[in-house]
């Protein structure tokens, strides 16, 4: 069974950015034919923030599920004004703010499952 992320109490507003895979077939006069590569060829990828005391607060339940999935395994998630989907998450960066308060910021990135 898939996992949901469900923390909320974002630092920052998210922002999320949308990539398209596209096939482009450059001919010799300048011409040019493109086409969306897949059925999925739309996919996010969100930047979060949060905050917190690295112990003590919920930031380690964040930094201990994140980190359980090791940037392989899937977790369903529900992006700001979105729709539930399935995402990684690809990358962890961890800021000392000082006495073990810190600000961990993660990057989710939409994936696709049959």
């Amino acid at each position: 069974m898939t996992d949901t992320f469900t923390w909320r109490r974002y630092v920052a507003e998210p922002s999320g950015e949308t990539a398209f895979a596209v096939d482009k077939a450059q001919y010799g006069d300048g011409y040019s034919q493109t086409a969306a590569s897949g059925i999925n060829n739309a996919q996010d990828t969100w930047t979060l923030d949060f905050e917190g005391h690295r112990i003590t607060d919920e930031l380690a339940a964040i930094e201990a599920f994140l980190r359980a999935k090791c940037g392989a395994t899937s977790f369903y998630w529900t992006p700001p004004n979105g729709a539930l989907g399935l995402y990684r998450c690809t990358t962890l960066k961890r800021t000392d703010l000082s006495d073990g308060w810190m600000r961990l910021s993660v990057t989710f990135e939409q994936n696709f499952q049959p």
